[in-house]
């Protein structure tokens, strides 16, 4: 079945989305180990399950490098492999690509890229350049009303603290992420440092000594920073077991470690106040298992997206086909158990969590009592490949 097909089954339910409002996906696989690219496209999955008209945002001659999307700034960005290609923003409100820009060839190599949400609310998506002992952060305003010859300039270190992130997409590495290894200082502060002379980032965040104490070379990534969150993974790499998720809450300031789950985790996301994760385990310490629905995953690549079963097969980690999302506001823990190790939280937003199970797509709201039952709103082989999603108010 090709990646343009229909809706092969499908159950109404869209209804969990304002009777304005249009869900939509993006696709899109920046797997390093693949030496082709894949075609990104968004498209709409619309209420009577069908889904709508595929755009092309990135194609598959090229192929995504790096995607990021950002609910709090309304857009999502995605780089090409390409350097001489253009740069595309999304703009969720129009569900339109509204910014086309080429990188200027600085004669440096790309080390690391990220959204900043700059003061004066311009938002810019930063490549880190080096070469040598010469580096620098290279910025591209997102204004669509700035022309693109106008939108690129060097900012300073200070700046990459206004780090938009939102995590890990997809599972087994599939969807790539966009969060930012960090240090932290003898008080606790998260820092950067970014050598070549580009100099040193300093956060506005401080991990409590109680949840350090216990690490001897604590390594740190910031894996998601919006309004409300901030989310930080911690781990001594000399003791595996040492791994934990912390979550900074703005609205009063607090720290939290999130809670023991029974299993193992991997590709951690966030979505406002809620930190999505996949179950995973260590396959060193699952002998004898494997993840599951095996049946059902892609054995070969397709315009959209890498072989599943190549990528399960090389994983360090087993997926057991379950999804948890905690409610940091809330100190609150969801499962889903989907019996799909190719599955994934897309979105929550109004209260409204949507997921992905292979090629299915469903939403479960939160209640009181907890979460609904899934319900299936589209069946489709472009769904496997969907790891962003957004709705256009």
């Amino acid at each position: 079945m090709g990646f343009r097909s229909v809706v092969v089954m499908a159950v109404l339910g869209l209804c969990s989305v304002a009777a304005r409002a249009q869900l939509y996906l993006i696709t899109g696989s920046p797997s390093p180990k693949s030496p082709g690219g894949y075609v990104s496209t968004m498209f709409p999955v619309e209420r009577d399950g069908s889904v709508g008209k595929v755009q092309n945002l990135v194609t598959g001659s090229i192929g995504t490098d790096w995607i990021s999307a950002s609910q709090d700034l309304r857009l999502a960005v995605l780089a090409p492999r390409a350097l001489d290609q253009e740069l595309v923003v999304v703009d969720f409100d129009k569900a339109a690509v509204v910014k086309r820009c080429r990188k200027p060839n600085m004669g440096m190599a790309l080390i690391e890229q990220w959204l900043l949400d700059l003061p004066g609310g311009t938002p810019a998506y930063v490549d880190y350049l080096a070469l040598g002992n010469r580096g620098e952060l290279r910025a591209m305003s997102l204004d669509p009303a700035v022309s693109c010859d106008q939108s690129f300039g060097i900012i300073s270190p200070s700046d990459v603290k206004y780090l938009v992130a939102s995590g890990s997409a997809g599972v087994a590495g599939v969807g790539g992420y966009d969060y930012l290894r960090a240090g932290i200082e003898k008080d606790g502060t998260l820092s950067r440092f970014f050598p070549h002379g580009v100099g040193k980032a300093y956060f506005d965040y401080q991990v409590p000594a109680e949840f350090l104490r216990d690490l001897m070379h604590p390594s740190p990534f910031i894996i998601a920073n919006n309004k409300r969150v901030t989310m930080l993974s911690l781990i001594d790499y000399d003791r595996p077991e040492s791994f934990r998720l912390l979550a900074f809450r703005k609205s009063d300031k607090t720290w939290h470690r999130l809670p023991a789950m029974g299993e193992g985790t991997d590709d951690e996301r966030a979505f406002g106040e809620y930190i999505a994760v996949a179950g995973a385990i260590r396959r060193q310490t699952g002998v004898g298992l494997e993840s599951q629905g095996k049946s059902e995953w892609r054995t070969a690549d397709s315009p959209t997206g890498p072989s599943m079963a190549a990528l399960f097969h090389d994983s360090r980690f087993i997926f057991p086909g379950r999804l948890y999302l905690y409610d940091v506001a809330a100190e609150r823990l969801y499962t889903i158990d989907t019996h799909q190790g190719d599955s994934e939280i897309l979105l929550v937003e109004d209260g409204v969590v949507y997921y992905r199970a292979s090629d299915r797509l469903y939403s479960a709201t939160i209640t009181d009592k907890g979460l609904t039952p899934g319900r299936l709103l589209a069946t489709s082989d472009v769904i496997r490949d969907a790891h962003w999603a957004f709705i256009k108010h």
